[in-house]
């Protein structure tokens, strides 16, 4: 993966933004976010416990984080989930704990490229 690839794709993040109107609606963004760090939790929580016994349950859980990052346009997260997906045999607590740096990472620098939505 390589460290030039951006975090957040941003020329698609801020076209959907400005056609969805989210910057004109901060709750709304907010909401976007909250919703999306309460349901990577869970699932980076069950990726945990299932790493190591039950492949199908990581798989599924590294695909649906995928999603969600992609929709989100977090490019660098999404790459890095999508490794797993493609080996979750392979799957080690330090993946998790880099995909949760990088998803914190990505959240930051939303927050800092839209300040007034007070997300993150």
């Amino acid at each position: 993966m390589p460290n030039e690839e951006p975090l957040v794709d941003w020329p698609t993040f801020d076209a959907m933004a400005q056609i969805t109107g989210v910057t004109d609606s901060p709750a709304l963004l907010h909401q976007i976010v909250s919703r999306f760090q309460h349901e990577s939790a869970q699932d980076l929580g069950a990726v945990r416990t299932a790493m190591g016994q039950e492949v199908a349950v990581v798989k599924f859980h590294c695909h649906k984080l995928k999603g969600a990052l992609s929709s989100l346009t977090f490019r660098r997260a999404a790459r890095y989930i999508a490794l797993l997906e493609s080996a979750p045999e392979a799957v080690q607590a330090a993946d998790v704990d880099q995909l949760e740096t990088l998803l914190g990472a990505s959240l930051d620098a939303l927050a800092e490229r839209y300040p007034q939505l007070s997300v993150g």
